[in-house]
């Protein structure tokens, strides 16, 4: 029984985590974002989605496997980013650098600023 309910699981679970964080990482506090744990999230949490489409596939789950698949998706389409997120939270990262960094974009960053986020 716990074997087949673990990818229900794991889908409902993953899907919930994923909402929650995603709107964290990308809208809360720049200081309260942990990219090393959202790094780690994506990472696990790709492995876990790609394991529950193949349940609902191999079973003919056509609802759960939609589900499954928009969540997979959006993970995916974050996934790029991540490598970003990390080098941006370094502990080396330096007045000078996010000076550098608005100079190339063309703007002022300033992650010390309110409401500066992700």
């Amino acid at each position: 029984m716990n074997k087949e309910f673990k990818p229900f699981s794991d889908l409902w679970l993953t899907a919930h985590e994923w909402f929650v964080n995603y709107d964290k990482w990308m809208t809360g506090a720049w200081k309260n974002l942990n990219s090393i744990a959202a790094e780690k999230f994506v990472e696990e949490r790709a492995r876990t989605l790609a394991a529950a489409i193949r349940y609902f596939k191999d079973r003919d789950m056509k609802t759960n496997l939609k589900i499954v698949c928009e969540i997979k998706e959006a993970l995916d389409e974050f996934k790029p980013k991540v490598p970003l997120m990390v080098a941006l939270r370094k502990d080396g990262m330096a007045p000078r650098h996010w000076k550098q960094i608005s100079e190339k974009v063309g703007q002022s960053i300033n992650p010390d600023s309110s409401g500066f986020c992700f």
